[in-house]
């Protein structure tokens, strides 16, 4: 039954390539011992796992509870915060902006953004890649100090804004949330419409991605799930709408994957931004770093992915695309302290193992 629920929700959100049948009995019977231990070890109270292979089906799986406190399981439908996962969103309409030509990559921050820190050093590439230097907001005392403020983009550049750099812009890697405030303000500027519209009129809405919210712009879409820090409750603790362009979407599990598919599928952007978006970003140094422009490069059993993972108080989660096949799998967990690639891991073993990747037709 869920199975073939999930099966009409893919076909209704016009799947890229429809699947003909069913995942096989034997094999979601090895992926759901593979959910489950994976939860296990990742010391998660609940997680849901969506799996799309190309051409032959999907499934969905479930351990745990999404609250437990009230003995509520997780189900298939449970939206969970995706964190950093909201960087791809982002990062989609910074590159969109490109090809239309409203952009280029290797303007400054100040081009658009006169008063940002550093804005006349950091190009819109560093910010995207992580290479800007950028002190990151998350690491403040001064944030971390008023956990349930809903923070407004400016205010959290501030918490930055006197911070030295942590290297000359390009010549490094550490990964910045502030950076990415920034591109939302920066879309905000060429566009002259709020970050959120953008990503609805542009990515949410155009693909019926039904279950993925923007809890700023749409008030009572924030998780319907109880979100955790070492098994204690604490989604009432943290407000996501502080992370905004950077960390504040919401998602289930299917509509992740979905996402995924269309996204590094090549469907949303052009092929020469795809390209730079999961091409590993080259530094001053002549080296590559294994991320691109909102995307994270990963090996998994030899094979290449490209995807991003997501981590905010009470949640962990991951999304993985394998490049050659097309086979995604995203893993949504309700605890801070929860390693959620330890279920994605699991899982991709599994895909490894019954050779799922040569079924793709």
């Amino acid at each position: 039954m869920r199975t073939a629920l999930l099966m009409l929700t893919l076909a209704a959100c016009s799947a890229p390539v429809e699947p003909t049948a069913a995942l096989d009995p034997g094999l979601t019977a090895q992926l759901q011992d593979a959910v489950d231990a994976g939860r296990i070890a990742a010391g998660a109270p609940g997680t849901v796992v969506s799996v799309y292979v190309p051409g032959v089906g999907a499934w969905v799986g479930t351990s745990g509870w999404e609250d437990k406190e009230n003995d509520v399981h997780a189900g298939p439908w449970g939206r969970y915060r995706i964190a950093s996962i909201t960087k791809t969103f982002t990062a989609s309409v910074i590159l969109e902006l490109q090809a239309e030509g409203k952009l280029d990559l290797d303007e400054t921050v100040a081009d658009f953004l006169p008063q940002a820190p550093y804005g006349d050093r950091i190009t819109l590439r560093m910010l995207l890649s992580h290479t800007s230097g950028l002190d990151d907001y998350v690491d403040q005392l001064g944030f971390l100090g008023q956990p349930t403020k809903a923070w407004a983009p400016w205010e959290l550049i501030a918490l930055v804004a006197d911070k030295p750099l942590l290297f000359e812009p390009g010549t490094g890697y550490s990964y910045s949330n502030a950076g990415y405030i920034l591109l939302g303000l920066v879309i905000e500027a060429i566009t002259e419409q709020p970050w959120e519209s953008e990503v609805h009129e542009r990515l949410i809405d155009p693909w019926r991605l039904l279950d993925v919210s923007t809890p700023t712009s749409q008030p009572g879409t924030d998780t319907d799930v109880v979100g955790y820090i070492g098994g204690n409750p604490a989604t009432d603790v943290y407000t996501p709408y502080g992370a905004w362009s950077a960390g504040e979407m919401v998602s289930d599990a299917n509509d992740l994957t979905e996402w995924a598919t269309y996204l590094y599928g090549g469907q949303v952007l052009p092929q020469t931004q795809l390209e730079e978006m999961t091409t590993g970003t080259m530094l001053a140094s002549g080296n590559r770093i294994h991320y691109g422009l909102g995307c994270e490069l990963r090996t998994l059993d030899g094979r290449q992915t490209v995807g991003h993972s997501g981590s905010t108080v009470g949640f962990e989660t991951t999304v993985r695309y394998d490049v050659l096949s097309g086979v995604a799998v995203s893993v949504l967990t309700n605890d801070f302290n929860a390693d959620a690639s330890a279920v994605d891991d699991a899982v991709w073993q599994v895909l490894v193992d019954q050779q799922v990747f040569d079924l793709v037709p």
